[in-house]
């Protein structure tokens, strides 16, 4: 590449509906577009992508990208995600999300064993979560271990992107030093990036109902039915709203219909994929997670930035957020009626002084996941590897 040549980055993520991947990318996207050429590659567009209509980037879709258990899409996924990597001339592929880092890493060994003329690509890979440990379902967790090591250990030397200390920690020492030592460990944390002090219209009112508000999919991993338990255990005065895909789904709905009281559930709303949650957080009072495992979780980060108090599962990916993030509270999702209390005493305490609560959120959020400082970081990473 000349001095003088635009370096040129491949972005790969899966899933392409709103998730935390696409929000990643569309963040590594604003950081890096001006000062290098980029290329998308993801599944079939379904809103999380977006963000990039009217930008001079191209978005390549391969459908199958998403995990699935059908092997005919993913092989025919692998079959033209490698057509695409080899034709690309790239300098860095940045691989996001399970399936699309599974099946670029077997396009990399490949290319170990039979090269292409041409220099190779440095090659990224980001975990937005361990694929094992606490939380997943333990044959699968045994399986992705036991794929883990043979991926890593074969695979040529490639830079591996975690999104906490911890993370890439547990990482080293469950995959083993000798697998990994040919790697480049790094640290990335997730960021957001919504714009400070901003006017939106509340679609809610404020000071009528406690509001209580969580972000993230229908999905095993996310595990709503904990956040109907706890709910059961909050005072009449308080609502509960759900975004995210498949929250506005009668099979939700129905779980919920026979977790709670009519009147309590008269007081939840399923409310679906948001474009823009923030109005959402405007007007909440806490920000609920319950999910069994997390790498780092944006939507928590969009509430730490927009200045709520939090609620997040006891579980490794939430820790340096509960550690960082001056107002909030682990709870034990298997314990509801316990962390019920625990947001009861989160809200009165945010409610008495709100705008000073906010102050303080604000004024840690700063110091350590900005959106310029992370920027600053991605930027560093790139220019380090080319």
């Amino acid at each position: 590449m000349s001095s003088t040549a635009r370096a040129k980055l491949v972005l790969i993520g899966g899933y392409g509906g709103h998730s935390g991947v696409p929000t990643h990318i569309e963040h590594l996207v604003e950081a890096l577009s001006a000062q290098y050429d980029i290329v998308v590659i993801s599944d079939k567009n379904q809103g999380g992508y977006d963000f990039l209509d009217g930008q001079n980037i191209a978005h390549i879709e391969v459908p199958g990208l998403t995990s699935s258990l059908s092997p005919l899409k993913i092989v025919r996924a692998h079959r033209q995600l490698t057509t695409l990597l080899d034709g690309q001339n790239a300098d860095i592929v940045w691989a996001h999300a399970r399936l699309p880092v599974l099946l670029a890493r077997l396009h990399w060994i490949f290319r170990k064993y039979r090269p292409r003329p041409g220099s190779l690509p440095k090659h990224i890979v980001t975990f937005h979560g361990l694929p094992f440990g606490p939380g997943h379902r333990k044959i699968l967790a045994h399986v992705s271990r036991r794929l883990e090591q043979v991926l890593c250990a074969n695979c040529p030397p490639s830079t591996l992107v975690f999104l906490t200390t911890g993370s890439s920690e547990t990482y080293v020492k469950t995959i083993g030093a000798d697998r990994t030592a040919h790697h480049n460990i790094q640290v990335l944390r997730n960021t957001s990036n919504m714009p400070d002090n901003l006017q939106l219209a509340a679609p809610f009112p404020s000071n009528v109902l406690k509001t209580i508000v969580m972000t993230g999919r229908d999905a095993f991993q996310k595990n709503l039915d904990a956040a109907a338990a706890i709910f059961s255990f909050l005072p009449d005065d308080y609502q509960l709203l759900l975004c995210g895909i498949g929250t506005e789904t009668p099979a939700l709905q129905e779980r919920f219909r026979n977790l709670l009281a009519p009147r309590t559930f008269a007081r939840v709303h399923f409310l679906g994929p948001k474009n823009d949650i923030f109005p959402y957080l405007k007007v909440a009072d806490c920000y609920l997670l319950t999910s069994r495992y997390e790498g780092l979780s944006i939507g928590a980060l969009e509430a730490f930035h927009a200045g709520i108090p939090v609620a997040l599962s006891a579980i490794p990916g939430n820790r340096d957020l509960l550690a960082d993030h001056p107002h909030s509270v682990s709870i034990d999702t298997d314990q509801p009626k316990d962390a019920a209390l625990k947001i009861r005493e989160l809200v009165t305490e945010y409610r008495q002084d709100s705008d000073l609560y906010q102050a303080e959120i604000s004024k840690a959020w700063t110091g350590k996941y900005a959106f310029p400082a992370w920027k600053k970081d991605v930027i560093y990473l790139i220019q380090s590897l080319l």
